[in-house]
């Protein structure tokens, strides 16, 4: 199971990078993206006040913490950040020069 959960994450992060690059190339106006985000958003708060139901939940949290998920995805987003702030620096030299 733990390698289908860490091949799953893998599939969404780079599902998601790839598809942040296709809406870059779909919609290139900022303001459009910037709308949809909103909407999304919108969509997101609406759909969240509508799936509790008499003010519960329909899943019970659990209040152990896995302590190897947590540690992953610190390291993850670390890794992420790391690589954008290399990203960052290379293209504001490459414009610089």
């Amino acid at each position: 199971f733990s390698l289908v959960a860490w091949s799953m994450a893998a599939g969404v992060l780079i599902l998601i990078s790839a598809g942040t690059l296709f809406l870059r190339y779909l919609l290139p106006e900022k303001e459009l993206r910037l709308e949809l985000l909103f909407l999304t958003n919108a969509l997101t708060a609406i759909l969240g006040i509508i799936a509790t139901v008499n003010g519960r939940t329909a899943v019970t949290g659990v209040s152990e913490v896995d302590w190897g998920a947590l540690t992953g995805l610190i390291i993850m987003l670390a890794g992420g950040g790391l690589i954008g702030l290399v990203i960052y620096k290379y293209r504001r030299i490459k414009t610089n020069i």
